[in-house]
């Protein structure tokens, strides 16, 4: 039997307690045996050292799709072939896990078979919720009208088409011959193709009823999806399904409704943006009335909205990234939503983590029916963070962020002494050297982008970047970035970080250098990324460090703001 001590952390045990600073995890095979204050560790237990670190559950990412697909195009779902996407979706399960995502609700063709396979021990992925192929509606979202129906039907990753009451009765109880763990439909479309509308109901009020009650008698929860429709959602909620998806639009008697009766709403606002690149939403009169220069930036606007006021009226929230293909990158994009929550809707930073946070004891492994308000009582380990560095929680994180397991935030000394930018020696993507005093000293200022490939604030502001570098070059100044991935002169990763910058028309240089050298070391204790340090000629750190993506006002203002200081230091 294989016994595991977790020494040292600051632990956060999932019972609403305030973090343990000095903490003792025992864990015998897949048990957690003790949680709690440090003491001695008994004999025979392999110790990890976790100290200045924070140890605590996984996360719960209450909707996903094993899809194995390898794009966004819905023709292309179809077209792979079935194997395919059987192996893809192993993997795709895989970085869950590695991810930090151990509790998953999956709807598609591959959920339930990778679950058994991971319950019987075969292999190794997260604990998995799973639908099997969800019920949509004959030219519905779910159903690629391009190809021949019996085509869809047969190769969907997640899209089962059924028409009539009747027809979605039986439809439930094949389904239920899978073994599922509960039942998904789609209320509403996805806004794929012009039938395929999120602003309407697509499966009438009769069709949900009928899935509703047929679910009623096993006992077995219903997940809808359900975009922009009030009434596809207010039919879902009062005919009782347990989880509302998405519900970009929802009116104050379908929350009151959701509040009453603990359905737990997962807004998956994390992965719009993408969604929306290849998608766009339509324009309505519901959205024309809020900020924004374009429609996808007013459907934006309008869905925080909504999602603040769902939070002010008590409904239960829970954390779901719709990931689905390695377009939305499995974990990156569930971060990503945990940030939006609190820069985008103004949830607290604890109630956005304990949105997420997965539990302990075998009890709390159940489905997340009837534990939804246990979910929420969980702490989190940022309440270490809001402690540590009220003046950033302060300001709810301005800016869209990603956070990569284990990071901390460098911070500038408080005495009002000024911080050193760590020196450092490596190279640009192409190979050529590159010193840090050399850099500095030869600009009047310097700013430092750090970034990694597949954080999508971090991607979405490289245009904007690349316009600031050539305003500075004007100037006497330049901008460099320093992809994470790349330290080392990981050869893989500086080809992705070439070809993605490459894909943005960004040309300004990008630096890399070894992880274990003052600068390297500097890195892996940056808390957020994007992170962006303005630097003056002499290697001095100006300012704060800007957390956030640069598209945003805030951001650029306070960007601008230290890249002027510093200018009008060196001219003296």
């Amino acid at each position: 039997m294989a016994k595991y001590a977790f020494v040292g952390g600051i632990l956060v045990d999932g019972t609403g307690a305030a973090p343990v600073q000095d903490s003792l995890v025992l864990v015998d095979d897949d048990k957690i045996t003790y949680a709690g204050p440090r003491t001695e560790v008994p004999a025979g237990y392999e110790v990890e050292d976790c100290t200045g670190k924070t140890i605590m559950p996984g996360l719960i990412d209450t909707h996903l799709h094993f899809s194995g697909n390898l794009t966004d195009d819905d023709n292309d779902w179809v077209i792979e072939s079935v194997a395919q996407k059987q192996a893809c979706a192993v993997k795709q399960s895989y970085d869950c896990l590695t991810h930090g995502l151990t509790t998953v609700c999956e709807i598609g063709r591959n959920g339930i078979a990778i679950r058994d396979l991971v319950n019987m021990g075969v292999m190794k992925g997260p604990r998995i919720y799973a639908t099997g192929l969800g019920f949509c509606r004959t030219a519905g979202h779910g159903d690629s009208h391009h190809l021949p129906l019996q085509v869809s039907k047969d190769s969907h990753p997640w899209g089962d088409q059924v028409d009539g009451p009747w027809e979605l009765r039986h439809a439930v109880r094949l389904r239920l011959r899978e073994n599922p763990d509960a039942i998904k439909i789609w209320a509403t479309g996805g806004g794929i193709w012009r039938w395929d509308s999120g602003c309407k109901q697509l499966m009438s009020t009769e069709e949900i009823k009928a899935v509703a009650d047929e679910c009623k008698i096993t006992g077995i929860p219903l997940w809808s999806h359900s975009y922009n429709s009030v009434s596809a959602a207010y039919d879902s909620v009062r005919f009782g399904a347990e989880q509302l998806i998405h519900g970009f639009e929802l009116d104050d008697k379908t929350m009151e409704l959701m509040a009453e009766q603990g359905t737990f709403f997962t807004p998956t606002i994390g992965f719009l943006p993408t969604w929306y690149a290849t998608y766009p939403p339509e324009e309505t009169e519901a959205n024309a009335c809020y900020p924004g220069d374009t429609v996808v930036e007013r459907e934006l606007q309008r869905t925080y909205a909504n999602l603040r006021r769902a939070n002010e009226m008590g409904v239960t929230l829970t954390i779901g990234s719709d990931s689905f293909s390695f377009v939305t990158p499995y974990g990156y994009v569930t971060i990503d939503e945990m940030y939006d929550f609190v820069d985008k809707a103004g949830v607290t930073i604890l109630d956005t983590i304990k949105a997420a946070k997965d539990q302990f004891t075998a009890s709390e492994r159940r489905l997340l029916r009837g534990e939804a308000k246990k979910i929420r009582d969980i702490e989190s380990a940022l309440t270490m963070l809001e402690e540590k560095y009220p003046e950033i929680m302060q300001e709810s994180i301005d800016g869209d962020m990603s956070v990569p397991a284990g990071s901390d935030m460098s911070m500038a000394p408080d005495d009002g002494s000024m911080q050193k930018f760590p020196a450092f020696e490596g190279k640009d993507l192409d190979g050529n050297p590159v010193k840090s005093d050399e850099l500095f000293s030869g600009n009047a200022v310097t700013v430092v982008n750090f970034w990694f490939t597949t954080c999508n604030p971090c991607v979405g502001e490289l245009a904007e970047l690349d316009a600031l570098n050539k305003e500075l070059a004007e100037k006497g100044g330049s901008l460099i970035g320093v992809n994470t991935f790349t330290l080392d002169g990981d050869e893989a990763a500086i080809s992705e970080a070439k070809d993605v910058l490459a894909k943005k028309g960004a040309t300004y240089q990008n630096v890399y250098f070894n992880s274990d050298g003052e600068a390297g070391k500097f890195t892996t204790n940056i808390f957020a990324y994007p992170t962006t340090y303005v630097v003056d000629r002499n290697g001095n750190i100006v300012g704060e460090p800007i957390v956030g993506a640069i598209t945003e006002k805030n951001q650029a203002e306070k960007l601008q703001k230290f890249i002027d200081q510093a200018l009008a230091a060196d001219a003296g």
